[in-house]
């Protein structure tokens, strides 16, 4: 891969001490920079003084470019620096942004957040359409890159430790607790099958991030025996919650790109996702999982998945080598750094 020897990049995320979709793909996406020997700054809209973190940097070192994570955060960054502005942006669309700020409320903020980038990157070619739709001159600055997986590798723990059995079938749902995670269709339609599969398990791994959403599924969790919860875990342990499980969830209403059920898939686990974009067109449907729209189809998945474990694996390692042949680091990095060249040459940055 060429080096490019060049000023500092800025990586502007929402978050990066919580483990969330966002401070994973932005760490990286810096670790893959600074491979290439290309100097990038994080800053993190997490801590209270990231604004004058920011102003600081742009004052006193020489910057090429600057890359945001979420263009409803950008947006913020935008109203509180506005100095930003005046360097060549590049805004990665994470989720939410797309799904609910573009087409909602915040649609006339998120459009003139995208009209002040020169890239838009998204996860998948499907959403390049989907922008079409709402400002075709804004389309033609989108690139679609894939995440990337890397996943930490790291000894299975001992699943006594939680409370979960050899003999159990676990399913994971890595995910926070949000509204827009939807977990509560994986308690109802799990709940009516351990009437049934008493050795089911549900393992979620996750945050709690809204305060309200995570007091309910708290709640739910502590009259479900066969639910366990882990809060935030280190991404470098990540591996060894992972491979206790025998299938991964993702029950989302929205989704930029899975990145915790694709974690889980790279180490073999067969997935069971909600139809929606951000997932659909991940896997095919029957080879390495099933897409589920409701209740019903969830169950039946499941059910699945329990009475059929040497299919199971055999999902699983189709899972494995999907995400070796589709989900890259090297080329989520190498696409990063070809798109940063164009920017580069069209602003004369070097």
């Amino acid at each position: 891969m060429t080096c490019l020897h060049l000023r500092t990049i800025i990586l502007i995320t929402p978050f990066y001490q919580t483990r969330r979709g966002n401070s994973i793909t932005t760490a990286r996406l810096a670790h893959g920079l600074k491979t290439q020997n290309i100097p990038v700054k994080i800053i993190s809209l997490e801590t209270p003084y990231w604004e004058t973190e920011l102003k600081n940097t742009l004052a006193h070192q020489p910057v090429s470019l600057i890359h945001g994570f979420n263009a409803h955060y950008l947006a913020q960054v935008f109203e509180k620096v506005p100095e930003t502005l005046q360097y060549p942006l590049v805004v990665t669309l994470t989720g939410t942004d797309i799904h609910y700020d573009l087409p909602g409320k915040n649609r006339s903020k998120i459009l003139s957040t995208l009209s002040n980038t020169e890239r838009i990157i998204v996860f998948h070619n499907d959403f390049i359409d989907f922008i079409r739709a709402h400002s075709p001159r804004i389309a033609a600055k989108v690139w679609a890159i894939p995440q990337g997986i890397n996943l930490p590798d790291a000894s299975p723990i001992e699943r006594s430790t939680i409370g979960i059995d050899a003999d159990d079938t676990v399913f994971l749902l890595p995910s926070g607790l949000r509204p827009v995670k939807n977990i509560n269709l994986a308690l109802k339609a799990l709940n009516f099958l351990y009437s049934h599969y008493k050795r089911l398990r549900l393992l979620i791994i996750g945050a709690p991030i809204d305060p309200a959403y995570s007091q309910t599924i708290h709640a739910e969790i502590n009259r479900l025996p066969w639910v366990h919860y882990l809060d935030n875990i280190p991404h470098e342990q990540m591996a060894s919650y992972l491979k206790i499980g025998h299938v991964v969830l993702n029950t989302s209403l929205a989704e930029g790109q899975p990145q915790g059920a694709l974690e889980a898939m790279s180490l073999g686990i067969p997935a069971i996702l909600s139809a929606i974009p951000g997932n659909l067109n991940i896997m095919e449907n029957g080879k390495h999982g099933f897409y589920i729209d409701d209740e019903n189809k969830l169950i039946k998945a499941a059910q699945y998945m329990l009475d059929n474990p040497d299919k199971r694996r055999q999902m699983g390692q189709a899972c494995r080598q999907l995400v070796l042949e589709r989900f890259s680091p090297e080329y989520e990095l190498r696409e990063h750094i070809r798109l940063y060249q164009s920017l580069f040459k069209q602003n004369q940055v070097i």
